[in-house]
């Protein structure tokens, strides 16, 4: 049961993520705003009861699997409707610790010190392209 639950953690956090990096918190604060609404005009119209709890259960989970869904597939359609296409960061995260490896070993007299004069020239003239 643990390893289940693990499993079903991380894909929560992918989703989560990958919902939050294509949406933006804005994103995802409309499309709540807009559930919210229609549950409430729906409640508003005598079609929802309040005090039917399952129901507003299984309602919120699929307005929440709605807002994920289209997190995750927001790219596609955004591509679908404008034409352009995404691409992620090329400098992410690897890009920032060669950076300050870079920094630390090339812009330096360390290297010398240490001995690794060769090895370092080889790295420090291919890091800097």
């Amino acid at each position: 049961m643990a390893i289940v639950g693990l499993v079903l953690l991380i894909a929560w956090i992918i989703y989560l993520r990958a919902t939050l990096l294509s949406l933006g918190w804005l994103g995802i604060s409309l499309g709540a705003a807009l559930f919210a609404a229609i549950v409430w005009l729906l409640v508003d119209i005598d079609w929802l009861s309040i005090h039917s709890t399952g129901v507003i259960a299984y309602l919120a989970l699929l307005l929440l699997s709605i807002i994920l869904a289209t997190g995750m597939s927001w790219s596609h359609i955004r591509r679908r409707l404008t034409g352009q296409i995404e691409v992620d960061d090329v400098e992410g995260e690897g890009a920032a610790v060669k950076r300050w490896l870079r920094i630390l070993f090339c812009d330096t007299a360390l290297p010398s010190a240490l001995g690794y004069q060769s090895a370092t020239e080889k790295t420090c003239s291919t890091a800097s392209r």
